[in-house]
């Protein structure tokens, strides 16, 4: 059976994102029914979705997904609605090889797609079944939204990404590391391409560091035999 793969926003519209369709959820009070949830789920497209355990990426106008035809482009059907199917866009042909084989391999439920919005690239991790180490997304290649142009970043072996995003952060992209477990600034402006800055993370369990100083409730549990 079929499960949801990722939930976006498109339009004011909630995208409901299965393997093989796309939903569309529409509400005015999001209850159990019996509570006065008036919700309604419909059927947008039916022969593609995102076959990827991670889930599409909201990169403005477009979701970009990982589905059995490759990385889709698809703007939510915000041109027409007769034709929903033609609104998508496949903008890895060039890579068509490598998707192929992931497919093939059954390894596409963990392929991870990171929107890079400071480069304008949209980054893609995935396990290549020849390359080492086995058993972890092992390769990294980048799609430039601009020039439509696909490249390998080698040396990057990125279980999870994310972005700063934050008032005056730089939009700076992070990687955790499938080998090691550190997390890495990635593409640095200062350095040459692949590169990579460990950096330390904060874990909030020494209180000196916090800003204002904090009050801490502490919570007692005790356990019990239930004799």
């Amino acid at each position: 059976a079929e499960y949801i793969s990722g939930v976006t926003k498109k339009f004011g519209r909630d995208e409901i994102y299965k393997q093989s369709s796309i939903q569309e959820l529409s509400f005015s009070q999001l209850d159990p029914v019996g509570e006065g949830g008036d919700q309604q789920i419909t059927p947008i497209v039916k022969g593609f979705g995102n076959i990827s355990d991670s889930p599409p990426q909201d990169i403005g106008d477009f979701d970009a997904m990982f589905s059995r035809d490759g990385i889709i482009l698809w703007d939510g059907g915000r041109k027409q609605r007769i034709n929903l199917e033609a609104e998508k866009l496949i903008i890895s042909k060039a890579i068509q090889p490598i998707i192929d084989k992931i497919v093939r391999n059954n390894f596409y439920k963990s392929v991870l797609l990171q929107y890079y919005p400071k480069n304008q690239q949209l980054v893609m991790a995935y396990e290549d079944p020849d390359s080492f180490p086995k058993g972890r997304r092992n390769r990294v290649l980048i799609y430039d939204i601009i020039t439509h142009e696909w490249w390998p970043f080698k040396n990057w072996l990125a279980e999870s990404f994310t972005t700063y995003e934050g008032d005056g952060d730089a939009g700076r992209l992070l990687y955790g590391d499938s080998n090691d477990g550190y997390v890495y600034e990635a593409d640095l402006d200062t350095e040459n391409d692949d590169a990579r800055k460990e950096i330390s993370l904060f874990t909030m369990d020494a209180t000196t560091g916090w800003n204002p100083r904090p009050t801490i409730e502490w919570t007692n549990v005790v356990e019990g035999s239930a004799s």
